[in-house]
C-alpha cells in the first residue's frame, strides 16, 4: 500500500500549490502544522497559506531577521513542531547546499545552483526564477560548481574500505593528491558524533598540517570539500606549504 501523501488541513497536497509564483518571488518550501509554508525572498519573509474552495487565505506571516535564511527558518520550524510533512525540492536543495557551503570549499550561490540542478533535478528556468539569477549567471555558477565537487571527489574516489568510518580512506588519498608522505591520525572526540582528523604531509617543499572536526554524518562529498578547503587555506598562508604545486595548478582555486 503506497504510503499516505501529506496534506494541509483541508486535504489539498503540495501538488495543489504552484510551487513558485511566476516571477519566482514566492517559492513553496513545503507542509507544515496544517499550512503550505512560501518564502518570499525580495521580502526575506515566510508565509503560510491555506487553499480551500479554490482561494488562498494567508493564516501566518514571518519576517525573518537580516542575517536569517530560509535555511533558518527551516531549521527553527522543525525544533518547533518536528518534521516538515513534506518539504519540496527547493527546500531540501536550500538546506542541503547550505552544509556544502559550510565546508569553505564552494560558495553559497554556486552550492545552491549546484545541489538545485544536479542533485534535485530542478529544471533550468525554475531554478532562475526561485534565486532571482539570470540563466546566464545560473549556467556559470553551476559550471564552477560542478568543477569543484568534481575535484573534491578526487580526494575520496578509488579508496578501499578501512574499518568502520568512512573517513579513514578520503584522507589517505589525501596523501597520494599532494604527493607526499601523509600521517593520518583520527580520534574520537567527547563528542560522540565528531571526528578530530590531523594531517600532516612532508614534502621538498615544506610541510602542511591540518586539523578539523568532521561530524560523523558527514557525507564524502562534504569531507572532501572541507577538507580541500582546509589544506587551500594552508597553501595560500604560507608559501613554503607542501601543495604550492597544487596550488599554482589550480586543484584547489577558491574562485
Amino acid at each position: 500500500m503506497p504510503p499516505r501523501k501529506a496534506t494541509d488541513r483541508c486535504g489539498n497536497t503540495t501538488h495543489d500549490y504552484p510551487r513558485h509564483r511566476d516571477d519566482g518571488e514566492k517559492v513553496l518550501i513545503g507542509l507544515v502544522n496544517g499550512t503550505a509554508e512560501y518564502y518570499d525572498r525580495t521580502q526575506n519573509r515566510v508565509k503560510g497559506v491555506v487553499k480551500h474552495d479554490g482561494e488562498f487565505s494567508e493564516e501566518m506571516s514571518h519576517q525573518l531577521g537580516t542575517d536569517e535564511t530560509v535555511v533558518d527558518h527551516v531549521q527553527q520550524t522543525r525544533e518547533a513542531y518536528g518534521e516538515y510533512d513534506e518539504l519540496t525540492g527547493y527546500a531540501k536543495g536550500m538546506c542541503r547546499a547550505e552544509k556544502l557551503a559550510q565546508t569553505g570549499a564552494i560558495t553559497r550561490p554556486q552550492a545552491e545552483v549546484y545541489v538545485l540542478r544536479s542533485e534535485q533535478g530542478l529544471l533550468r528556468q525554475d531554478v532562475a526564477k526561485m534565486l532571482g539569477k539570470s540563466p546566464s549567471t545560473l549556467d556559470s555558477l553551476l559550471v564552477k560548481a560542478k568543477d569543484k565537487i568534481e575535484r573534491a571527489h578526487q580526494l575520496s574516489q578509488e579508496s578501499a574500505s578501512s574499518g568502520d568510518s568512512g573517513v579513514v580512506d578520503p584522507v589517505r588519498n589525501l596523501a597520494k593528491k599532494v604527493r607526499g608522505n601523509a600521517s593520518p591520525v583520527i580520534s574520537d572526540d567527547v563528542d560522540r558524533d565528531i571526528i578530530d582528523i590531523t594531517i600532516t604531509a612532508r614534502e621538498r617543499q615544506g610541510s602542511a598540517r591540518i586539523s578539523t572536526a568532521v561530524p560523523e554524518d558527514t557525507d564524502s562529498e562534504e569531507f572532501a570539500l572541507r577538507i580541500s578547503a582546509e589544506l587551500a587555506s594552508v597553501v595560500e598562508n604560507d608559501e613554503d606549504a607542501i601543495g604550492t604545486g597544487i596550488a599554482r595548478d589550480g586543484f584547489f582555486r577558491k574562485d
